[in-house]
């Protein structure tokens, strides 16, 4: 019997891709349930279930009917930019909610996108190591420290298995916007600190496979970009991940 995955955020770009090929990187071996505050965008052959994450009532209610085993949770505001107000329910309450949940229900493992800016507060010109310190530069980084906290919190003193993956920022292979150039204009991240969807589901599909002993890991997701603002090395060990991608031969 397939086990079944939960992924929320099913409807933001990340989740988009996810949704559509994840199946392909774990060779159809999982049922994919999906979830999101919003209706989706696109068709699907996966069951899909609106809920609202900062309302634990609802995800009761999924866990208990789907037997989720596995979270991958892309909920959440992703703007450095995005008011408390919006923060509050969404990437904390809505944290909280899923790992209680999840470990309510005795999940596997959960599979959290953190992201590089719960560290990229450091000097630029530094390659950020995974003993470095959380030093976010914003409250939407802080709630991903926050989140890492929890995972932490309930891996150690509930038995969950927890991935966090610091996801730099996300691109098509194709994106016009992929320059060696940093334009003033159009602000985009550097190529350093780029990850693209494919080498992102492989890295989501790596944490999700990870040995069971696993109970906690905090992975750097970038791709194999000849400068990396987060380091991969451990990421690679631990997780078996093989980036494909360099942002800087992608680069317009």
């Amino acid at each position: 019997m397939k086990k079944t995955i939960l992924i929320t955020g099913a409807n933001g770009n990340l989740g988009t891709f996810m949704a559509t090929h994840l199946h392909e990187y774990l060779k159809n071996k999982y049922k994919l349930i999906l979830t999101d505050i919003k209706l989706l965008e696109y068709k699907t052959n996966n069951i899909f279930i609106k809920a609202d994450i900062s309302k634990i009532k609802s995800l009761e209610h999924i866990f208990d009917k789907y037997k989720i085993n596995i979270v991958l949770h892309l909920a959440g505001n992703n703007s450095k930019e995005t008011p408390w107000k919006q923060l509050l329910p969404n990437n904390v309450v809505g944290m909280y909610n899923i790992f209680q949940i999840a470990s309510k229900f005795k999940c596997d493992r959960v599979v959290w996108s953190s992201s590089i800016n719960s560290v990229n507060n450091y000097p630029e010109g530094i390659t950020i190591k995974d003993n470095f310190l959380p030093h976010p530069k914003s409250l939407y980084g802080s709630t991903k420290v926050f989140g890492e906290a929890i995972a932490k919190l309930y891996a150690t003193e509930h038995d969950l298995s927890c991935v966090c993956i610091r996801f730099g920022r996300v691109v098509d292979r194709n994106d016009e916007r992929i320059s060696l150039k940093h334009k003033k204009e159009e602000p985009f991240p550097s190529c350093d600190r780029l990850i693209t969807f494919e080498d992102a589901t492989q890295l989501v599909a790596k944490s999700i496979e990870a040995k069971k002993l696993l109970k906690f890991f905090i992975a750097h997701g970038l791709s194999d970009n000849k400068e990396k603002r987060l380091d991969i090395k451990e990421t690679k060990r631990v997780l078996g991940y093989k980036p494909e991608d360099d942002a800087f031969l992608l680069a317009n």
